[in-house]
C-alpha cells in the first residue's frame, strides 16, 4: 500500500503532512483488512518520506530548461509557502 499527500503551507507544516499521510495509510490498511473479512492488520514494513518543500537535485540541463519554462508561468503558491509532499509506503499482514 502507498499513500501520498501534498499540501501547500509555510514553515512547520511538514510534521502535520507526515502525520496525515500516516493516518490515511493506517485507515486504508484497516479498511482493506475489514473488506477482506479480517479483524485487523499488522504493519510488516513501512517507509515514510517527505520532501519538505525542497526541490530535488536536478542535472544542469534539465534545470535550465525548467527555469526557462517557468519564467513565463506564475508560481502556484504564495511567497513564503511551499508544496510539501509526504509518502507512506508499506506492507501489512491482515489478521
Amino acid at each position: 500500500m502507498t499513500h501520498n499527500i501534498a499540501v501547500i503551507g509555510g514553515d512547520g507544516i511538514g510534521p502535520d503532512v507526515t502525520a496525515e499521510a500516516i493516518a490515511r495509510f493506517r485507515a486504508r490498511a484497516d479498511s482493506a483488512a475489514k473488506l477482506f473479512g479480517f479483524a485487523g492488520y499488522a504493519v510488516r514494513d513501512v517507509s515514510v518520506s517527505t520532501d519538505n518543500g525542497q526541490m530535488p537535485p536536478q542535472p544542469m540541463m534539465v534545470r535550465s530548461q525548467a527555469m526557462r519554462a517557468s519564467a513565463d508561468e506564475s508560481l502556484p503558491v504564495e511567497a513564503g509557502k511551499a508544496v510539501v509532499t509526504a509518502t507512506v509506503s508499506g506492507s501489512v499482514q491482515m489478521k
